[in-house]
């Protein structure tokens, strides 16, 4: 009898060293991003294309290692094209705007308009160092 429960502790703790090993192999699910929206309409006017510059160097400035790693993501997107008008209600969103979103096992836990953008826009240090900023509280 004592061989057999000998056995059978072996055997679990092989069965469950197996099964560590394999789980590890797996790829993980989602890893966690934080996507940096432009989104914009149809028209844009020198302002927005500012913005929409500024915003990108940015991110690929101060995060060029997370852009890579594909821990932080930059994205375009035109709130006109069907499709995209989810955006505006998701978002909350009334004209051209920078969003931050911070997403968890594919799921968005938050995100933040960044409303300063605008009234930054002829200082682009300024605006820098703001999108830079919010985009590290979110990481």
């Amino acid at each position: 009898m004592r061989n057999i429960i000998t056995i059978l502790i072996y055997l679990h703790f092989i069965t469950s060293f197996q099964l560590s090993v394999a789980n590890a192999a797996q790829p993980q699910a989602k890893s966690d991003v934080v996507v940096v929206y432009y989104f914009h309409r149809e028209f844009r006017c020198p302002s927005c294309t500012t913005l929409e510059r500024v915003t990108r160097e940015s991110v690929e400035s101060a995060f060029e290692t997370e852009l890579k790693s594909g821990r932080v993501k930059l994205a375009s997107v035109n709130i006109d094209e069907k499709g995209n008008e989810h955006f505006l209600t998701d978002y909350n969103l009334e004209f051209q705007s920078v969003v931050i979103s911070d997403i968890k096992s594919g799921k968005e836990r938050r995100w933040k308009n960044l409303d300063q953008v605008w009234k930054l826009l002829r200082e682009e240090w300024d605006l820098r160092e703001y999108i830079q900023k919010e985009i590290r509280a979110y990481m």
